[in-house]
């Protein structure tokens, strides 16, 4: 983790502590003809259906990820997977499928590191809050300094910018 960190703060040095992204990818699906599966794969909000997966990355570049097609051969490093949880329902939102993750990250991550992430996790209730950091929501209200503000901001400007990996590795 403490590898994973360094190779963070090298871009962002506010970051100190963070040592890889999560992120959740959404797979299409066929529509089934069991009304049971259909239901479970069709999500609401993209109306249309999927399969949930959620994955977390470190950013060493080990990981080697090959797409052959009759035009072009891409061999691109992305990045240790370091947790997943796949084929989870597409009904499900993101925050539901980490929920084996998030008990990883309670029980073996130590104080001090968290992972990288959008606002659709969990990242303020009990043990987790310290172990998951995404940039704040638009409608957050903040009583702070002015000079406080500023650097919360620059802080969440480097979390956003950061988290920008994980879509790439999407």
């Amino acid at each position: 983790m403490e590898e994973f960190s360094q190779l963070i703060c090298q871009r962002h040095p506010r970051l100190w502590g963070s040592f890889g992204y999560i992120d959740g990818l959404k797979l299409p699906v066929q529509e089934s003809s069991d009304p049971e599966v259909e239901n479970v794969t069709y999500n609401g909000w993209l109306h249309d259906h999927f399969i949930s997966c959620v994955l977390v990355f470190g950013l060493d570049g080990i990981f080697l990820f090959i797409i052959f097609s009759v035009y072009q051969c891409l061999n691109q490093k992305i990045g240790t997977v370091l947790a997943c949880w796949l084929n989870a329902p597409g009904s499900w939102h993101d925050s539901k499928v980490a929920q084996p993750i998030y008990e990883k990250l309670q029980e073996k991550t130590p104080a001090g590191y968290y992972l990288v992430a959008d606002t659709a996790f969990l990242r303020s209730a009990g043990d987790i809050a310290n172990h998951i950091c995404a940039p704040v929501k638009s409608s957050q209200i903040f009583q702070e300094t002015a000079e406080d503000m500023a650097e919360w901001l620059a802080f969440d400007h480097e979390l956003l910018s950061c988290h920008q990996a994980a879509k790439w590795g999407m």
